[in-house]
Parts: structure tokens; C-alpha cells; sequence
């Protein structure tokens, strides 16, 4: 939101960019930690330890389940979000992160 004002100069745009790009960083840094007893769901990507879906068993019923779906953040960060580098660019990734 702040980025799609067209307030900032180039310097105030280039820093809100930077600071995205730590964000996405941050999100990546996160989904690629983040485990339940060992297995990653975050980061269905990964190569090293691709994240799995999770199945709970929530009875003694059979097929009483919970499953937990494998997402893959990594195509959200770097394959869809992109720049802030301009007012058009900012109001775009407001709508890709919505």
C-alpha cells in the first residue's frame, strides 16, 4: 500500500523495494524451517526435504482424518511476486498478495 502511493520518490521506492524483497526472503527463510515432528509441509519444492502432506487421525473411525495439504511458498515468493519498483508494479503485487 504504501509503495502504490505516488508520494514517494525514487529513493523512498527503491527502499520500500528492498524491504519487500527482504519480506520474501523472510517467507522462503520460514516455509523452509517450519516442520511438524520432522516433516516439512511449507516447502513442497524442496528438494532436500519436500514438504508432504499430513494426515491426522482425529478417532478410532477409520476414516476420521484431518489431512494438511503440502503448499509450495517458494512459487508464491519467486514465481509470483515480482517488484515495487513503480506505482503500477506496487498496486499489482497488492493484488497478487490478496
Amino acid at each position: 500500500t504504501q509503495a502504490a502511493s505516488g508520494t514517494n520518490n525514487a529513493k523512498d521506492t527503491a527502499s520500500l523495494n528492498k524491504e519487500y524483497e527482504q519480506l520474501k526472503g523472510e517467507i522462503d527463510h520460514i516455509a523452509g524451517k517450519t516442520n511438524f515432528n520432522g516433516n516439512a509441509f511449507l516447502d513442497k519444492a524442496d528438494p532436500t526435504n519436500p514438504g508432504k502432506d499430513i494426515t491426522i487421525q482425529l478417532s478410532d473411525a477409520a476414516n476420521d482424518t484431518l489431512v494438511i495439504e503440502a503448499i509450495d511458498t517458494k512459487a508464491l515468493t519467486s514465481g509470483t511476486l515480482s517488484t515495487l519498483a513503480d506505482v503500477a508494479g506496487a498496486t499489482t503485487e497488492m493484488g497478487k498478495i490478496d
